[in-house]
């Protein structure tokens, strides 16, 4: 056993050295969670999909699955994005699809509920309006204060959605012409015109 943990510590080393970029700035600085999302698209668009493309192990366009990165040299990738380091979180292989603007690739539009209620009926603008600030209210602002990017009572501004965590969310409401002021009065923030930028 104390063998086995040993070599595994040696690979994650391996993992650690090569994929340092995912981790660390150049200063030595842990990078947070988004800055790690950031460095490994960069990595997998320069590098990881143009190598399977030109391996025929992928077309052009295409998005490798689990399984194809599992069975090359990229493997590690994936174990990079998992493992923690510093105050780095654990990332998925499918929520670094997610987070990274790739919904379209998981078979799933997360978005309906912006369009249809649960009945399947078209919503009018104030209805998408309402089920953008649920989610805005359940999911983003809960988290904004998670990661301390902003206080209690707050109000949330362009710069705080500006992270690959919220670009989904900002792109879909944008797709549907939902302005970010509208969901901010639907969700009870006051705030004066002049001092937020529409992020639409």
């Amino acid at each position: 056993l104390e063998f086995t943990l040993v070599m595994a510590e040696i690979g994650f080393q391996k993992i650690s050295s090569k994929y340092s970029f995912m981790y660390y700035d150049k200063k030595g600085n842990p990078l947070n969670r988004f800055e790690k999302i950031r460095e490994a698209r960069k990595y997998f668009e320069s590098k990881i999909i143009p190598s399977l493309v030109k391996d025929n192990l992928i077309e052009a366009g295409q998005i490798p699955s689990t399984k194809i990165l599992e069975q090359t040299s990229h493997d590690n990738f994936l174990e990079a994005l998992y493992k923690n380091s510093g105050e780095n979180c654990k990332i998925y292989y499918k929520d670094f699809l997610w987070w990274s603007g790739y919904d379209n690739v998981l078979g799933r539009n997360i978005w309906t509920f912006l369009d249809r209620d649960e009945y399947g009926n078209d919503l009018d603008y104030q209805g998408k309006v309402n089920s953008a600030t649920d989610f805005f209210i359940e999911k983003i602002v809960p988290d904004l204060l998670d990661q301390e990017i902003i206080s209690e009572n707050q109000v949330p501004l362009q710069r705080d959605l500006n992270r690959p965590d919220y670009y989904l969310y900002v792109k879909a409401i944008r797709r549907r012409g939902i302005h970010f002021g509208h969901i901010l009065e639907n969700a009870g923030y006051l705030y004066e015109d002049e001092y937020i930028e529409d992020i639409f």
